[in-house]
């Protein structure tokens, strides 16, 4: 009887590992300006800003919702966004280059679509911009999607985005995203005297574009400063588990 003890390997390699991933997570983020446990399932980067500050950035995907988690030093002499109830508030902003034009803010023909919250109030307000104006989606008949919040946590701002992957919303110009989409997005402090028309800070310029380019559902991006989550090395060991199989495939039992 002959033995092929490579078979056996091969039966290993093709068990598939356990890995958890943003799309499978059990536990989504409440949308309440705290950071909790469930964000630790999303792909983390670190984001260079134009005043100097580097924010953290999460994102987690799921079978319907982008989440976006952002964590801000409040130290920074530059720092538009105050704390000081008494005097205006600033926002944080989500652009997405809707139409891949590369363009800040789309044409009229097609404009981009942007969530920003206000650090003083509470919601997520649903816009899209063109020719550098910034529109409310319920002006023209559309609806405010998905959930936002801010708070503050040792120091930092917190900004907490739900965005549907795709809502429906024609009128409110909403991006459209399925997993495996490539989607870009730039992240600005918008100046609270003329939110319409100006932002102060954002991602800093890298590569030759405004916008940090990610894909739905996956780990690598461009245009941010690494750091990527723990799930990047799961997919690794899923690739060499592959690789492996593929060599051991080409070994044949000599007969005897």
């Amino acid at each position: 009887m002959r033995k092929f003890p490579h078979l056996l390997i091969l039966l290993i390699i093709f068990i598939p590992p356990t890995i958890i991933t943003p799309t499978t997570a059990e536990t989504l983020p409440i949308i309440d300006g705290a950071v909790d446990s469930a964000w630790d399932a999303g792909f983390e980067y670190k984001v260079s800003m134009t005043n100097g500050a580097i924010l953290n950035l999460t994102i987690l995907y799921t079978s319907s919702d982008i989440y976006f988690l952002v964590v801000l030093p409040h130290n920074s002499a530059d720092d538009e966004i105050i704390q000081d109830t008494t005097i205006k508030h600033d926002y944080f902003g989500i652009e997405f280059d809707r139409n891949g034009d590369n363009v800040i803010m789309g044409v009229e023909s097609s404009p981009d679509d942007m969530m920003i919250i206000d650090y003083d109030k509470p919601g997520l307000i649903d816009m899209y911009m063109h020719s550098y104006k910034a529109f409310e989606d319920i002006d023209n008949q559309g609806v405010d999607n998905g959930e936002g919040q801010s708070g503050t946590n040792d120091g930092n701002l917190i900004y907490e985005f739900r965005k549907p992957l795709n809502s429906g919303d024609i009128n409110g110009y909403d991006i459209e995203l399925k997993d495996g989409d490539q989607f870009q997005i730039m992240l600005a402090f918008w100046d609270d005297k003329n939110p319409h028309t100006a932002a102060e800070f954002t991602n800093v310029y890298k590569d030759g574009s405004q916008f940090m380019k990610f894909t739905v559902g996956n780990a690598v991006n461009s245009n941010t400063d690494g750091d990527l989550s723990s799930n990047v090395i799961a997919g690794i060991v899923v690739l060499i588990s592959v690789v492996l199989t593929l060599l051991l495939s080409k070994f044949k039992p000599k007969k005897k």
